[in-house]
């Protein structure tokens, strides 16, 4: 090291001088393609069907009223595994399989039945004339 790093001399430069060094040092962001990153159609789709499915699952797990938090992992764990997935057929397979449990899930809940039944758009009141 040398003698002057402790000194509290301070630098003849004058502060325009200063600046234009500091504005010299900064770095250029990398310039990148505009299309490098804009996935196809089919990866589009693909990521919106995958994450939606994704997201239909944490909301039924707030629905239970009890181990959300393991379920949740477990979700999140699956979706991790089958993350790096290719091939076309097993990834068809992990969509079924997901929304097959996600099904079974809304049954075991109950959030699945909202729309059976008498629909309010069918009723009669009888002190309405329409």
């Amino acid at each position: 090291f040398s003698p002057c790093f402790f000194s509290t001399e301070t630098s003849s430069s004058s502060p325009v001088e200063v600046q234009q060094t500091k504005q010299r040092r900064r770095r250029r962001a990398p310039t990148m393609s505009i299309t490098e990153n804009i996935p196809s159609y089919k990866e589009f789709v693909h990521r919106y069907s995958v994450l939606s499915l994704y997201r239909h699952y944490l909301k039924e797990i707030r629905l239970m009223p009890y181990n959300q938090m393991d379920l949740r992992e477990q979700v999140k764990r699956e979706f991790k595994a089958n993350k790096t997935v290719n091939d076309s057929f097993n990834v068809q397979r992990a969509l079924t399989e997901g929304k097959r449990r996600l099904s079974e899930l809304q049954q075991f809940t109950g959030s699945n039945n909202k729309y059976e039944g008498d629909s309010w758009l069918n009723t009669q009141d009888e002190e309405d004339p329409r």
